[in-house]
């Protein structure tokens, strides 16, 4: 079997993209894990099939996501921007089109895009939902956590100073530590913060089912979140990750809306 894919990446964090509108491409985990190897297959943190939704009246297109370790997770916030992008340039949606309405395992997110006077994707923005969160922080590994739910758990520490690297600990050392902790039966992601500002948060994420990630947008606006809750940051705030800046609004009833670039790199096929 051949498979048509687009490599894309959301400040960093990599997907393949392929269009699947029928919905009978049926991929096992061992063709999800080689498919995102990066020594054995094309390489990404996960894989995203473009589906026909349930309801065309609320939705334009589902998406079917897996982690690169066959995991499905609820909501992927630089997969957003990304899959946008992809139906924009795969020519998906309708001429003039500036939203897309996405179904996901944590319901309709609504996508706005963002083009030039050529009608080339520059950025989007995507309503993410209204954040969830638990009141009391929790200790795990000796350190403090607060929980966030952006239709996916997330697990957000503050510390005073945070190496802006790939690899630098503490993120590779506490992160699994935590994800897998048993007080979070479905694991969870793992955010390490550093408010530089009121203005701006530095943010380093081990993502669930993946590990160590340059970017992840659903931690980002679960970071803001909490630093807001802690009195870190503005309702309005940058968070700046490895692979780049996203841009994250909170409404005061706690709807986010989330903003940022998405890249497409390049096409191919591959043989499964």
């Amino acid at each position: 079997m051949k498979l048509n894919f687009t490599k894309m990446h959301g400040l960093g964090n990599d997907f393949i993209v392929a269009t699947d509108l029928d919905g009978t491409l049926r991929l096992t985990t061992e063709q999800i894990a080689l498919i995102c190897d990066r020594h054995f297959g094309i390489g990404a943190d996960g894989l995203m099939l473009v589906r026909t939704p349930a309801d065309a009246n609320t939705a334009d297109f589902s998406w079917w996501f897996a982690n690169a370790d066959g995991s499905f997770p609820e909501m992927c916030g630089n997969g957003t921007r990304c899959f946008a992008r992809y139906v924009l340039e795969q020519g998906l949606l309708p001429a003039g089109a500036e939203t897309v309405r996405l179904e996901t395992l944590a319901g309709v997110k609504t996508i706005r895009i963002q083009t030039d006077a050529a009608g080339v994707f520059q950025r989007a923005s995507v309503d993410m939902g209204h954040a969830t969160y638990e009141d009391e922080v929790i200790s795990l590994q000796g350190r403090d956590f607060r929980c966030v739910s952006m239709g996916n758990p997330h697990a957000v520490t503050f510390v005073d100073r945070l190496e802006m690297r790939y690899g630098a600990p503490p993120v590779g050392g506490v992160g699994p530590l935590i994800e897998t902790d048993a007080v979070f039966p479905n694991k969870t992601n793992v955010e390490f913060v550093h408010p530089v500002s009121m203005e701006l948060l530095e943010m380093r994420v081990w993502e669930r089912g993946v590990g160590e990630t340059l970017a992840c947008a659903t931690g980002a606006c679960a970071t803001a979140v909490a630093a807001y809750l802690q009195g870190y940051c503005d309702p309005n705030v940058r968070v700046r990750l490895l692979g780049g800046d996203l841009d994250v609004a909170i409404a005061p009833d706690f709807r986010i809306t989330m903003s940022g670039p998405a890249t497409t790199v390049y096409a191919g096929t591959i043989e499964l």
